[in-house]
């Protein structure tokens, strides 16, 4: 993938700042709970909610996605540091079979700032203030949102993040209580991206991210498999 300092393609843009390939990281634990565990040799796939209107569209899809996630997964490693009210991440992602550096910078756990790879540098800003660790009390938060590709303004839009209620993750025999998040990025000329988020207020990491399509449907998940206390190997 190749992004020019003009503004890049939309499909550049997609792929660079939220890569669709499954995957499953281990990152590094900032809080105290249980031993790292075993990563798991295959994909689990993500949560569906079932009604009885549903129930057949609901088994297809579970076929569908378990299948998928079981051919297609592969493991990498992220490490968190935080900094502040945000963080900062560094991981190494497959791109044409090799794995390549990528590093971010997150204003807070649920927006990110900026990304950087060998492809080049993409940064959102944000017309609002940075207010979320109260997003259960107040459920929404939204922003006027500019892309910068290479320092170069490229488009326009919007950031909506939707607080959907309390839930539970658990990783190997941890168990935490996190945030149900619907997070929205739109902009001008562009399909939205759209992810939902398990974010863990007292770990302040996502423990999972599943990318939707449009129509709501999960194209891909990431999620840890165990975490480890520190910055050592």
């Amino acid at each position: 993938m190749r992004t020019n300092n003009s503004g890049g393609s939309s499909a550049n843009f997609q792929r660079f700042f939220h890569p669709v390939v499954p995957s499953r990281a281990a990152a590094r634990k900032p809080a105290a709970c249980a031993l790292a565990a075993t990563p798991q040799t295959r994909k689990r796939p993500p949560r569906l909610r079932r009604t009885r209107s549903n129930a057949e569209k609901y088994r297809t899809a579970k076929r569908h996605i378990h299948n998928r996630y079981q051919s297609s997964a592969f493991l990498f490693r992220v490490f968190y540091k935080p900094d502040g009210p945000g963080l900062t991440e560094q991981k190494l992602v497959e791109r044409n079979r090799s794995l390549q550096p990528v590093s971010a910078v997150y204003l807070h756990p649920l927006l990110v700032e900026k990304r950087v790879s060998a492809s080049g540098t993409h940064e959102l800003k944000y017309a609002n203030a940075i207010a979320l660790d109260d997003l259960p009390q107040k459920k929404n938060w939204q922003s006027e949102t500019t892309l910068f590709i290479n320092g170069k303004k490229s488009i326009s839009g919007a950031t909506i993040i939707r607080f959907d209620g309390w839930e539970k993750e658990t990783i190997a025999s941890c168990s935490y209580k996190v945030w149900a998040i619907n997070s929205r990025l739109e902009l001008t000329g562009l399909p939205p991206i759209i992810f939902e988020q398990y974010y863990s207020p007292e770990l302040r990491v996502v423990l999972r991210s599943v990318r939707l399509g449009p129509s709501n449907r999960p194209l891909s998940e990431v999620r840890f498999d165990r975490f480890h206390i520190g910055w050592g190997n």
